[in-house]
């Protein structure tokens, strides 16, 4: 099995899905960690956070969960026990603040990549790369798995940040497309009805947004009060004081997707 890179093994996993496979017939074998060791497959115990064509999960390590490895399941019409193909082991956090350090060094990956990346297919690549970790460091922090709202989120977010920009018909046409990709990242959705839910969804964070005096707060007040409002979006049934762990993730959303935005025009030629 091959050890990746963290960024690496999150481009190979993005267009998964939350996982829905019933994993029971699969209990009691085992598949090779990427810790080294082998682990007993249980429903109950092994954490998986992620599903793949092709009959593949992305588990969680049940000894140190900063090892997660993709494995295959064998075998169509009998199981034929796990193939695993390759895994990572994720950061260890250097000081108490593990959040702010996580994000320091994905906006640091971010901008590293976007003055290295020339091609508009990079681009492309860059975004669902970055999205993919953001999307499953979510899942997994807040056992969240309704992957079509996290994905309004992310579109509304880049569209946000783009606002600003000025486009010419080949750049609007190609931004559009990054739009649809973000929907389309797991390529189960028919494109009409998810941009129809996106158009919707727009309209709402806009009459939101317009209910709110933001003439008074700094950019850190705007970003964090335009944050709770997509918390608010992921979570409708909570009030906003039970909402402020999930409001700073998604600050953290903003500043990743807003650095892939900004210089988008760099890309889109």
């Amino acid at each position: 099995m091959k050890l990746l890179k963290i960024e690496d093994f999150f481009a190979k996993t993005s267009k998964g899905r939350p996982p829905k496979m019933d994993t029971i017939p699969y209990n009691n074998h085992y598949f090779k960690c990427a810790c080294g060791d082998s682990h007993e497959f249980n429903s109950n115990s092994i954490e998986v956070i992620r599903e793949l064509s092709k009959m593949r999960l992305v588990v969680l390590c049940p000894q140190d969960e900063n090892y997660i490895t993709c494995i295959k399941v064998k075998g169509i019409f009998k199981f034929k026990g796990f193939e695993s193909l390759f895994g990572c082991k994720g950061e260890e956090p250097n000081d108490k603040n593990t959040e702010a350090n996580t994000n320091e060094s994905l906006s640091k990956i971010i901008y590293k990549e976007l003055s290295e990346i020339k091609t508009y297919d990079e681009y492309q690549f860059l975004i669902l790369q970055t999205i993919g970790k953001l999307s499953i460091d979510f899942e997994r922090a807040f056992n969240y798995h309704n992957i079509d709202k996290i994905d309004i989120v992310f579109t509304n977010l880049f569209a946000k940040y783009s606002d600003n920009l000025t486009f010419n018909k080949i750049e609007e046409t190609k931004h559009y497309e990054i739009l649809q990709l973000i929907l389309m990242r797991h390529e189960k959705y028919d494109l009409q009805e998810i941009w129809s839910h996106f158009i919707e969804s727009l309209k709402y964070f806009s009459n939101l947004h317009n209910q709110i005096d933001f003439t008074k707060k700094d950019a850190s007040q705007v970003l964090f009060t335009t944050s709770q409002m997509y918390a608010k979006y992921l979570y409708p049934d909570k009030q906003d004081f039970e909402l402020l762990e999930v409001t700073m993730a998604l600050v953290e959303w903003a500043s990743a997707i807003g650095m892939l935005a900004t210089y988008q025009k760099n890309f889109l030629n």
